[in-house]
């Protein structure tokens, strides 16, 4: 098994990746953005037309690891049992707690993990499983943070690089890469 450290190292980095993923899905699909950029990427369709559901597919699937319950797993669940033995028994029951309490939208991303990209469900069409899921952008991001907050206490706690979020700088290319392409954005 890998050392706790590089275990945090590497949950810490699925949760950055994560809120990219989220923000360039968000700035390509959201309704404020959308509107403004859709004729560039219509010009760029070969490049563009995947492009919603590629962000979408690996949004899912990293948030989906983060969240995973299985014990053999890098994922916050595994983690936090590691992690038991070497931190304060108030942070770990702290850290438990704010796990637990994303776990209704955790098994909503493990819904659409395991049924529409991981094991796609042969009963089930892949549209049909995102509308059971009723799961939102903002529930999205509320995961991602709850992530950042229980992967950063741990990097702080065992001496591991932080999450480091570059939101700003991935949406400002987005809007410098539409803008080189004629949008107004």
């Amino acid at each position: 098994m890998l050392p706790l450290k590089r275990q945090i190292d590497i949950v810490a980095r699925l949760t950055e990746r994560s809120r990219t993923y989220y923000d360039l899905y968000k700035f390509i699909e959201g309704a404020e953005t959308r509107p403004h950029i859709l004729d560039q990427m219509n010009a760029y369709f070969g490049y563009f037309h995947l492009q919603g559901h590629v962000l979408r597919y690996a949004l899912i699937v990293e948030l989906g690891a983060l969240f995973e319950k299985k014990s053999d797993s890098i994922c916050l669940h595994a983690l936090l049992k590691r992690a038991k033995a070497h931190i304060p028994h108030d942070l770990h029951a702290n850290l438990i707690a704010e796990l637990s309490a994303s776990a209704s939208i955790a098994s909503k991303i493990s819904e659409l993990r395991n049924k529409a990209f991981a094991h796609r469900d042969a009963a089930v069409d892949f549209n049909d499983v995102f509308k059971s899921a009723a799961i939102t952008l903002n529930d999205i991001r509320d995961l991602i943070e709850a992530s950042h907050s229980i992967s950063d206490q741990l990097c702080v706690r065992f001496g591991v690089r932080q999450v480091v979020y570059v939101t700003d700088q991935t949406e400002e290319d987005c809007r410098r890469l539409f803008r080189e392409l004629g949008s107004p954005i």
